[in-house]
């Protein structure tokens, strides 16, 4: 079964039990994600670790994206020639970055389906236990660790709100 968002969070995988256990789902970002931040260099498995540390909350799906609004804001903002929303605009259109999350261009190309749009990587993953290959999902110390694994690969959109 694949519940697509319904997984997003491990408090939802946690919430099933060993019903979670081989149930499906997108994957938009996780730890083994090849990426580093254009802003920190950090790799994602740092900003995972050092996300962790800080909140004692396991890293979810949502944060590697939230990061990359900033880090995306911040480089429109650097090459942006003035504080106006037409120089804003000029520089979104030209983003060609490197986030935490993958490339950010709103540019079209063989990437992207049409200009305005960005795509980003995205899996398939299952829940399972535990294993070394595997992407952690979800853990708790009263619970077993549940694991997502790649299976697959495809792309995801995402529009700009600007």
């Amino acid at each position: 079964m694949t519940p697509l968002k319904a997984l997003l969070f491990p408090t939802a995988v946690e919430a099933l039990g060993d019903r979670g256990v081989g149930m499906s789902t997108e994957v938009w970002w996780s730890h083994h994600h090849p990426f580093k931040s254009g802003l920190t260099g950090e790799t994602v498995q740092q900003f995972c670790d050092a996300y962790e540390a800080a909140s004692g909350k396991q890293w979810t799906q949502p944060i590697g994206f939230k990061h990359a609004n900033l880090e995306v804001a911040i480089d429109v903002l650097k090459r942006a020639k003035k504080v106006e929303a037409s120089a804003i605009r000029d520089a979104i259109a030209q983003t060609d970055y490197q986030s935490l999350v993958g490339p950010i261009t709103w540019k079209g190309g063989p990437t992207n389906p049409v200009p305005n749009v960005c795509t980003t990587p995205l899996v398939g993953g299952s829940g399972g236990r535990v294993r070394s290959s595997s992407t952690t999902w979800m853990s708790s110390s009263t619970r077993p660790r549940r694991t997502f694994r790649s299976t697959a690969r495809s792309t995801r959109s995402a529009i700009p709100d600007a």
